[in-house]
């Protein structure tokens, strides 16, 4: 036996396996059908049944055995949130990991997935957050605090190549899986920004050594919680000790953050949840099944397309010209021929034989329906993240571009919304950066320790607004403001998306090439 002959057996007997297994569960399948199709009712308390069932009713009572299967909803109990559950949702890593697969298999495979989040990403980005560092006492001594602060910024982005680069990826990852984690490492006198996988920040196999570590670093009166590998204090997953990674899933590659050394943002759950749920969650069947319908409604018109010609009166015995004669078909046991067709210019020309023909739906007045309801699959989904209809569907004839982008619109504010989360994110990763060149000794010849540093810088970050503004208007407002002395020029050139320093330089270059230009004439 060769072994493809050794292959084919093995997948006939695979094939076998797998009929028996569903076999065997359409029974159980049938009964939870039937089952949900009841009407249900949800008792108040276990009280409840004992009223209507007398004392007799003495075991413990599953509340989910009487809820309706099709809802799918739980009561919900005072263990949802222990030990940073989030429950029903998810109560271990592994459930968490699943719903994350499911949403990296839509954002890499389905096109209604990869168009939000190219979207998404696109709007919340743009052009780049900027990054700006300002004094917020006037001196000598701490406008050179600033101009080294200043530095160590430029320096940390450059060497992380983060703007536009590592930012769009961290945000696009992030709307995936929920949860953006980023590790912050010495390295050669420089910090070095890690992006953490979900699957790799996970809970120690023996967290004993590292709990011993902890409280000989700091005085930890509480037991300790491991689970999803964030390091909490038991019954409150708000007092966060540290982070544990494992690198690539190896045992022997880990490392332990404490949190002045790792950045999380967290998304769609409460503060008091260990881990970020994704975007995709409440939408994931919709876009499955908004695809599903997409691809038979392309499947039985690509095969109803192909139908060139149908015959319905025709028989075999008339002039002997029927399509029988063309394709050799004989009659049926019943002296009816069956139907016969055969391909006349690359379309199927089908002989019914006199015999009624109903064309499918595809064909009919219907198609027009399941169009619409393709359309309204695609609106429910775009709910999500208050997206306008073109955005998710691809048919812009219902949308005004200008009202959906203006200030105060849903999408516009949604958007917004994120930014404002990420700038945060990104401003506590900033000064955590400055702590760590602090620790390197960057600042020591400035005299200040880290708390009046702390109070006399201030890190401002903005993005790049997606409401579609009067620019003049706007510029009117700014030069009003900057006048005034409450606008800076730095942040004055970032609302019209200039770099100011990048400005200032071309402007030197002009200045130098008319100077060269006047003395050689």
């Amino acid at each position: 036996m060769n072994e493809q002959t050794t292959s084919w057996v093995t997948q006939e007997q695979e094939l076998r396996a797998e009929i028996e297994v569903r076999s065997r569960l359409q029974p159980l399948r049938d009964h939870l059908v039937e089952t949900a199709s009841r009407p249900q009712q949800v008792r108040e308390s276990l009280d409840d049944l004992r009223l209507a069932h007398g004392p007799a009713v003495s075991r413990p009572i599953d509340f989910y055995e009487t809820v309706s299967l099709e809802s799918w909803a739980t009561p919900d109990v005072a263990t949802n949130r222990k030990d940073g559950h989030y429950g029903p949702v998810f109560r271990s890593e592994s459930e968490l990991s699943l719903y994350r697969g499911i949403a990296r298999a839509l954002a890499d495979g389905d096109e209604t997935a990869v168009g939000v989040l190219g979207n998404l990403v696109h709007y919340v980005v743009h052009t780049g957050f900027t990054y700006t560092v300002n004094a917020m006492v006037k001196s000598v001594s701490v406008d050179l605090l600033r101009d080294e602060a200043r530095r160590c910024v430029e320096e940390f982005l450059a060497q992380n190549e983060w703007e536009l680069d590592f930012e769009e990826e961290l945000v696009k990852d992030s709307i995936i899986d929920g949860e953006m984690l980023i590790a912050l490492e010495q390295d050669a006198g420089s910090v070095k920004a890690r992006h953490v996988e979900p699957a790799w920040l996970t809970q120690p196999i023996d967290p004993r050594p590292l709990e011993e570590q902890l409280r000989r670093q700091r005085p930890i009166p509480h037991a300790i919680d491991w689970r999803y590998g964030v390091a909490t204090r038991r019954g409150d997953a708000t007092e966060i000790y540290g982070y544990f990674v494992s690198w690539n899933g190896d045992g022997n590659e880990w490392n332990f953050y404490p949190p002045s050394r790792f950045v999380h943002l967290k998304r769609n759950v409460p503060r008091h949840v260990k881990r970020g749920l994704t975007d995709f969650y409440p939408v994931s069947s919709r876009i499955t099944g908004a695809n599903e319908l997409l691809s038979r409604m392309g499947t039985g018109a690509g095969i109803q397309a192909s139908i060139a010609l149908i015959i319905k009166n025709a028989t075999s015995g008339v002039g002997g010209g029927s399509i029988e004669s063309l394709t050799g078909g004989s009659q049926s046991s019943s002296g009816r021929p069956p139907f016969a067709s055969s391909n006349w210019r690359n379309g199927e020309v089908i002989d019914t034989f006199g015999r009624e023909f109903q064309a499918g739906p595809m064909a009919g007045q219907q198609a027009a329906n399941f169009v619409q309801i393709l359309q309204a699959m695609r609106r429910a989904t775009g709910v999500r993240w208050s997206m306008p209809e073109h955005m998710i569907s691809g048919d812009a004839s219902n949308n005004n571009y200008a009202s959906i982008l203006e200030a105060g619109a849903p999408f516009t504010r949604s958007i917004e919304a994120a930014q404002q989360k990420y700038i945060t994110a990104f401003e506590t990763l900033l000064w955590r950066v400055l702590r760590i060149y602090f620790e390197l000794g960057r600042f020591n010849r400035f005299g200040f320790a880290w708390r009046q540093i702390r109070t006399l810088l201030a890190i401002a970050i903005e993005g790049t607004s997606p409401a579609v503004n009067d620019k003049e208007k706007e510029l009117r407002v700014a030069q009003t403001l900057r006048a005034a002395g409450v606008m800076s020029r730095r942040t004055m050139a970032s609302r019209f998306d200039l770099d100011l320093d990048e400005e200032q330089r071309n402007d030197a270059n002009e200045e130098q090439r008319k100077a060269e230009s006047g003395e050689r004439t």
